[in-house]
């Protein structure tokens, strides 16, 4: 059996979107602790434009009665905590039409792109914003990051049925435990890497692994099934359109390097604590210590803390780079 969602988890979930009125193109959001302030960040962002429901794994119980009072949206709290990649296959197994994942921290100007991937041809498996490409990978087929993906349900259950052990959980590659990249991670058996092989005979060249979904990606290729990009972004590159924020996660213990992504990074920072400051008074307790966290980060990376500074930093950013992100008061 695969590892994955525990039972109890699974059969929340499944009676959980039994209930769901309209599962109609839904646009799934998944979050663990200490990340509603994305949350309420995106539902406002988004909440005229995609059908959203969010996924929660282990939040406190606070944060459990604040989502289920405060967003506006569908709610599912599983008692556990996953990786993103579990949520997944969780979805994909449960859902009965097509959907949409959307990362709490991708912020989408208008429903163009979101109409634009819920357009999608019956032999399509994936329509997708970013492509990802990994220089180990040594692999000339499109490959999507997962920020923002619309998922054709009826060929993933196709694939799931014909490959058994296939999951969105990310593929291993070497034999030494310590250069594996991944939190997670399972490997392939050989008649799976047989499979494989087809559509990426670079496999053998490939000491690493595959990221979240590129081996469902690959087998789908594979088996006739094209992933489309809707949009021609690359890697994390954003536009007037669009934009990813990325390490939402650990947005308080980042430290920036100096690199050519170092003024992004500043502006994530800075957007993240703007988000957290913003709704940190409606928000439960626990947040304050975050955001007594997110404070203490930046001052750590010699960025200003003061709140109207933060502001015009941000302003100045999205204004200079052309991203549609408009300020609150």
């Amino acid at each position: 059996m695969k590892k994955g969602v525990s039972c109890k988890d699974r059969a929340i979930f499944s009676e959980f979107y039994r209930q769901l009125e309209d599962k109609n193109n839904i646009f799934f959001l998944y979050c663990t602790t200490n990340l509603l302030h994305y949350v309420l960040g995106n539902v406002e962002f988004h909440k005229n434009i995609a059908n959203m429901v969010l996924i929660t794994g282990g939040l406190s119980a606070e944060e459990k009665e604040f989502a289920s009072k405060h967003l506006n949206i569908a709610v599912c709290h599983l008692e556990r905590a996953y990786i993103d990649f579990y949520i997944w296959d969780l979805v994909i197994e449960t859902s009965e039409k097509n959907f949409g994942w959307l990362d709490i921290d991708c912020f989408i100007k208008d429903e163009k792109i979101i109409k634009d991937l819920c357009n999608i041809a019956p032999e399509t498996c994936l329509h997708a914003v970013w492509e990802r490409k990994y220089d180990f990978y040594q692999y000339e087929g499109i490959l999507t990051s997962t920020y923002l993906v619309f998922v054709n349900v009826e060929i993933a259950r196709k694939i799931w049925k014909e490959l058994p052990r296939i999951s969105m959980i990310p593929i291993a590659f070497s034999e030494d435990e310590k250069k594996i990249a991944f939190e997670e991670y399972r490997k392939l058996e050989e008649d799976e890497i047989v499979e494989l092989k087809k559509v990426y005979p670079q496999e053998s060249e490939n000491h690493v692994g595959l990221d979240t979904t590129h081996y469902y990606q690959m087998c789908a290729v594979s088996k006739g099934y094209p992933i489309k990009l809707v949009r021609g972004l690359k890697d994390n590159d954003y536009s007037n359109e669009i934009i990813h924020l990325g390490s939402c996660h650990i947005m308080d213990k980042i430290v920036i390097g100096v690199n050519r992504r170092r003024f992004f990074e500043k502006f994530k920072l800075r957007y993240s604590f703007y988000l957290l400051d913003s709704y940190c008074d409606i928000l439960p307790g626990q947040y304050k210590v975050l955001w007594k966290r997110y404070h203490d980060n930046l001052v750590r990376n010699g960025i200003n803390p003061n709140m109207e500074d933060i502001k015009t930093k941000i302003e100045n950013f999205v204004q200079l780079n052309g991203i549609s992100l408009p300020m609150g008061s």
